[in-house]
């Protein structure tokens, strides 16, 4: 806990128009980590730089280690991205 990582995101081609891509936490994980920022937006003249995603685990009363499953999706015009998922262990601090 209070402990971050990043997440790097690039494209493997030229998009014909603006991708966005969000990394997101099932609803009942979201106390357990941050994800900053919210999404990534890739273009034609950033497609395949680098951006990355950070993921913060945030401190809890218990002292039980936990798994929170990110998902990495994509969207825009004319896309067909199958999503990304990546396991975040979380190691307690406590």
């Amino acid at each position: 806990e209070s402990f971050s990582d990043n997440i790097l995101v690039r494209l493997q081609s030229d998009p014909i128009n603006t991708v966005t891509v969000t990394a997101n936490v099932p609803q009942a994980d979201r106390s357990k980590v941050r994800i900053l920022p919210d999404k990534l937006t890739f273009d034609s003249s950033n497609y395949n730089t680098f951006q990355r995603f950070t993921v913060e685990a945030l401190s809890d009363a218990d002292k039980a280690n936990d798994t929170v499953t990110v998902t990495i999706s994509a969207t825009g015009a004319g896309l067909v991205i199958p999503d990304v998922t990546i396991d975040a262990d979380i190691v307690d601090d406590d």
